[in-house]
């Protein structure tokens, strides 16, 4: 169930971006809250919890702020990049005591690649001079943990701080979209390669407002049965 509220979130992107300064919030909460117990799917074996699922819901995030949705609303920008740091800082990837290639070694450096990610968006749309005061700390929070400095994400960082292109690259906001909303609408939490050009075909999705708005009518629905139907539909 998780994945697909996240899912129809990255979906419904373009509906939800005058939304934005409520959804970004929404879904930096729940990424804190699965590092802990999170949320428990009815009928799933495994709980909804740990980084594998953080990452989902990081990935979720950065679809849903893509494009310029965070030039228009910097204020959100700023406090999804100061958000996302805390939560790198707080997350598996700073444990010194996971084992290297273990599974939750695997589940963090996913995590820390869906925060590159983001903040990596984030920085291309809110500016150098916006960004200035968090690039210490993103540097600080992409190198995280034992394996921090030598990671794939820190080192693309790294790389991006020197060439000074943020611009759409190999891991643009494009090509990575349907590519994250293909794996959050699976049930395994393995993440793909970022770097893996070679992801099935996307169709493209267009909402009809029209029909979403009949959809969503509830103004007919009184008692239990009429609600049953509507929740059946």
């Amino acid at each position: 169930r998780l994945a697909l509220v996240l899912r129809a979130t990255m979906l419904l992107r373009e509906s939800l971006a005058d939304a934005l300064f409520l959804v970004a919030p929404a879904l930096l909460k729940l990424a804190d809250a699965l590092g802990g117990q999170g949320y428990t799917p009815c009928g799933e074996e495994q709980p909804a919890k740990g980084a594998a699922w953080q990452a989902r819901v990081v990935r979720c995030l950065r679809v849903s702020c893509a494009g310029s949705a965070l030039s228009r609303r910097k204020d959100v920008g700023a406090r999804i990049t100061r958000d996302i740091c805390r939560l790198l800082e707080r997350s598996g990837c700073a444990d010194t005591s996971l084992r290297l290639q273990s599974e939750r070694a695997q589940d963090a450096e996913h995590l820390r690649d869906a925060c590159y990610s983001t903040l990596r968006s984030c920085r291309a749309q809110l500016g150098a001079s916006a960004f200035k005061p968090f690039a210490p700390v993103a540097d600080k929070a992409l190198s995280v943990g034992p394996e921090g400095p030598s990671s794939r994400s820190y080192k693309r960082w790294s790389r991006r701080i020197v060439d000074g292109d943020w611009s759409n690259g190999s891991d643009s906001d494009d090509d990575t979209a349907s590519h994250d909303i293909h794996f959050i609408s699976g049930r395994r939490s393995r993440a793909p390669s970022l770097e893996n050009p070679a992801s099935p075909p996307q169709s493209v999705f267009r909402s009809n407002p029209a029909n979403l708005q009949r959809a969503w009518d509830v103004s007919q629905r009184v008692t239990a049965d009429d609600w049953n139907d509507w929740l059946r539909r």
